[in-house]
């Protein structure tokens, strides 16, 4: 006996198990795809608050070293403060710490700020401290001491992620 092949459906429902494999397939494509694009935009989040944090670290970096500059020219010219506060006499118990923080001004860093690229970030507690001071020797005049200077930035974001910096320089 020779099989007739028809385009009929067989009596047993062989052809509904084909719209479920069907069914079964989108569904599966759909769901990885709504999985790639969760994944991707978290991944896009995480790029940009890791570039904002790059920015925030470089102006962070600007910021110290335009104290940096400020401190050694006013720490040479006798008519500033920063002068006078340096040439105090540090006794023995005394470390000779000294706050500078507020002599210290950093416009060119706070010019940058007001820029479209940098709009949104902000350069809080810039700080210069004197840590430590130590007479060389017996001399009362020449000294040997370490500073420190802090900078914290603060990048733009969303609600939920922002990018911090601080960055601090002896």
């Amino acid at each position: 006996m020779r099989r007739v092949l028809s385009s009929r459906p067989r009596a047993n429902g062989g052809s509904g198990l084909l719209i479920v494999m069907v069914v079964v397939i989108i569904a599966i494509f759909a769901i990885l795809t709504f999985g790639q694009s969760f994944f991707t935009s978290s991944i896009t989040v995480e790029a940009d608050v890791l570039v904002k944090g790059d920015v925030a670290q470089v102006l962070a970096d600007s910021a110290i070293q335009e104290a940096m500059a400020q401190m050694r020219h006013q720490a040479n010219t006798p008519s500033t403060q920063i002068f006078n506060c340096l040439r105090q006499l540090v006794y023995a118990p005394d470390l000779g710490k000294l706050d500078l923080s507020d002599h210290i001004k950093i416009p060119e860093t706070e010019a940058l700020l007001f820029s479209e690229g940098y709009a949104g970030y902000h350069v809080a507690n810039p700080k210069v401290e004197v840590v430590l001071q130590k007479h060389i020797d017996k001399t009362e005049y020449e000294r040997i001491g370490i500073i420190k200077y802090t900078a914290e930035v603060t990048a733009p974001g969303g609600i939920t992620r922002k990018a911090f910096r601080r960055v601090e320089v002896t």
